[in-house]
């Protein structure tokens, strides 16, 4: 699962198994505003907005948008590896206003009118990711042979961490070694409740410090 990280305007949050997980990315700044100009080329990977390695979203000269990492082009159930809902955002979601089970294939979400979504609130969930993004279309070229283009603003997915357990450091920030400022962490947690989304909270999503917590530091340590 993907861990916190500051994310911005937009904001991502992961989800477990069929319910609300407490991983939550939300903060002030860092959105991702992607252009895929009119007769890009669609082949060429410097054109895609890669998301994560599995999901990079693109466009061809009409159509819809696609994953271009597991797909030659737009098919009815693009993009592959993604689900959507548009009219919310992630903390709607959160929220529980919308439900993972209201969640669809791109072209079902927006009742086959990429046009009407332009200027409005939408989630993209990544299904391997198992993370839900904000995400706003700006612009969409409509009609066959003027070239495909489209512009959204999106928040930033964060990679998965190289180190699950590192929660602190020297300065108070993570900072690529699990050790003992990361043991003391957890240690002067202990017991406690931190509230869900902390980062402190490494396993379960519970958003209490207990022995599953302590596990992921000790099974990490002297990662780096």
């Amino acid at each position: 699962m993907l861990k916190r990280c500051v994310v911005g305007l937009l904001a991502v949050a992961a989800f477990g198994s069929d319910v609300l997980g407490t991983d939550f990315y939300q903060a002030s700044g860092g959105t991702i505003l992607f252009v895929k100009p009119n007769f890009a080329d669609p082949n060429n990977p410097a054109n895609w907005d890669s998301i994560t390695p599995g999901v990079a979203i693109m466009r061809g000269g009409n159509q819809g948008i696609y994953n271009a990492i597991t797909e030659p082009g737009y098919q009815g159930t693009s993009p592959d590896g993604t689900l959507w809902y548009f009219g919310g955002t992630v903390q709607d979601v959160i929220d529980g206003i919308i439900t993972p089970l209201q969640f669809e294939p791109w072209q079902l979400a927006h009742g086959n009118s990429p046009p009407s979504t332009v200027g409005m609130d939408g989630v993209m969930y990544l299904v391997a990711e198992d993370a839900y993004v904000d995400i706003r279309f700006t612009q969409w070229t409509i009609g066959a042979g003027n070239g495909g283009g489209f512009a959204y603003a999106r928040a930033i997915v964060p990679p998965p961490p190289s180190c699950p357990g590192d929660v602190t450091g020297p300065g108070g920030t993570p900072d690529g070694v699990v050790d003992v400022d990361d043991l003391n962490a957890i240690l002067s947690a202990w017991g406690t409740s931190v509230g869900m989304g902390s980062p402190l909270d490494l396993a379960n999503d519970d958003g209490f410090i207990d022995v599953d917590d302590l596990n992921v530091v000790l099974s990490n340590w002297g990662c780096n």
